[in-house]
């Protein structure tokens, strides 16, 4: 992954960002988008309630015993 240094001025303003944003150039075209750490702080998921909904819905999937199950299989090996 490659890492762009940030002027102070710039970080302030990330740092308090709870979502993802777009960032912009200086004409207001995006640039790119940042999604905070997950790990800086509690961020805000962005589906709803409709969205969640629809994908309780899809076909497929696991409970989580089913899960659990598999892993202690792993650990087995």
């Amino acid at each position: 992954m490659i890492k762009v240094a940030m002027d102070e001025t710039s970080l302030t303003k990330l740092r308090g960002v709870k979502q993802r944003v777009e960032v912009c150039d200086l004409e207001g075209r995006i640039v790119g988008y940042f999604e905070p750490s997950t790990f800086a702080g509690y961020v805000v998921p962005e589906f709803d309630e409709a969205e969640l909904d629809r994908r309780s819905k899809e076909p497929g999937g696991f409970t989580t015993a089913q899960v659990l199950e598999h892993l202690r299989t792993l650990g087995n090996n």
